[in-house]
């Protein structure tokens, strides 16, 4: 568990989604999802890098959300690679798509199209 806060206070990198780390994902190749540490899927197809990559360049850090008003769950863990390197990390509370963690704060995300996990879902389930 210790390891989980560890991920969600030093490797979490991004503001207002990944917009700040928009030239370091223009050579990723590979995106790995992680549930605790289990890994779910690794995605390397670059037609589908390139729209996970355009849907959280396009998605909007919302309001904080107050700890009162949800349950802090184990990070669902997406981890962007260049060739072996890591290049980005996205933190989410659990499975929860629309609430994303940042310096051990738990913000909204606001989508301008299809949200991360309906992405998935399409592309796990076709």
């Amino acid at each position: 568990m210790k390891k989980g806060w560890l991920l969600v206070g030093t490797l979490f990198l991004l503001s207002g989604c990944i917009n700040s780390g928009e030239n370091k994902l223009s050579s990723v190749n590979r995106v790995e999802v992680r549930f605790g540490e289990e890994v779910k899927s690794t995605i390397e197809e670059p037609e589908d890098v390139e729209q996970l990559v355009d849907i959280l360049l396009k998605a909007k850090r919302g309001n904080l959300v107050r700890e009162e008003s949800y349950v802090l769950s184990e990070p669902l863990v997406y981890e962007f690679y260049e060739g072996d390197q890591l290049v980005q990390t996205v933190l989410f509370n659990g499975e929860d798509t629309t609430r994303i963690l940042k310096g051990g704060l738990c913000y909204e995300v606001e989508y301008e199209g299809i949200s991360v996990s309906e992405w998935y879902e399409k592309l796990i389930l076709p």
